[in-house]
């Protein structure tokens, strides 16, 4: 069966002019990516995907091969060295006239656009990378709307106010989901998802972008510093930072800086057709 549904998606793009698959990307690499390869026994974290072990051989006995590889990083709060990353964020602030500020959620329109502009420029080099539309972008952000806390979305700005590189970061919903069988649209269970969403202490920092004209000059330790100081504050034992390729030297550096261990691993398959 698995084999018949992939050789009915190679014909199909084969008959578009496409020569080669590429997936799982849902729908693009700015959405949910990557199969799961390692990590099952964690449960699945808001917005990553999550497949049973046998999928992969599914893939492999097809003919694919491993094209990209994701990782996820967790950020355990106990062990960031907060001092530290405080000071070298203060030392970053002072050196390049920056200030950081929270998202102001009565602009969020406004704010959001914001976002898309520098994720565009920081990302455009990035494998696989697709800008983000409008509309896309648009739809995305409302409809993270719903959960999104203000001390976890922010802006690191210059001299003149204009907002160079952020940082976003959401609860983990699946704890609240996971009550209600991933359903909350009914009658208990929107109250049950009501109920365990309240005091969430587990989050994922889904992307931070810096221009690239302000990178290696420490703009991601500042970010970093102000989430962990607010987490440190109110409770929150733990985060995700995800997903991030394997290849990306330079965010797995960053990660292990603030305690990450790499506990998940996704892939994304390739096959010539």
């Amino acid at each position: 069966m698995a084999n018949a549904l992939f050789d009915a998606a190679s014909q199909w793009l084969k008959a578009k002019g496409l020569d080669t698959m590429r997936g799982p990307v849902s729908p693009s690499m700015n959405d949910q990516c990557g199969m799961l390869v390692k990590g099952y026994d964690s449960p699945p974290v808001f917005l990553m995907l999550y497949n049973p072990p046998y999928y992969n051989n599914l893939a492999l006995n097809a003919g694919h091969h491993v094209g990209q590889e994701l990782l996820a990083w967790y950020i355990d709060q106990d062990k960031i060295d907060i001092r530290r990353l405080s000071r070298i964020a203060r030392h970053v602030l002072k050196r390049e006239q920056l200030t950081i500020r929270t998202i102001n959620m009565k602009d969020f329109d406004n704010e959001v656009e914001k976002i898309r502009d520098i994720y565009n420029k920081a990302w455009e080099k990035n494998w696989g990378f697709v800008p983000f539309t409008d509309r896309e972008f648009d739809f995305m952000a409302k409809s993270m709307k719903p959960v999104a806390k203000e001390h976890f979305i922010y802006f690191v700005e210059d001299k003149e106010g204009k907002p160079i590189g952020f940082s976003l970061t959401l609860p983990d919903m699946n704890v609240a989901l996971k009550h209600v069988n991933g359903n909350p649209f009914t009658p208990w269970g929107l109250v049950k998802y009501l109920w365990y969403g309240r005091n969430i202490s587990a989050f994922r920092t889904i992307t931070m972008g810096v221009l690239p004209e302000y990178r290696n000059k420490g703009i991601d330790s500042i970010l970093n510093a102000h989430i962990s100081e607010y987490g440190g504050k109110h409770g929150l034992y733990s985060s995700e930072m995800s997903w991030v390729l394997k290849s990306n030297e330079a965010m797995s550096k960053l990660a292990k800086v603030i305690g990450g261990i790499p506990y998940k691993e996704y892939v994304i398959y390739e096959k010539e057709i």
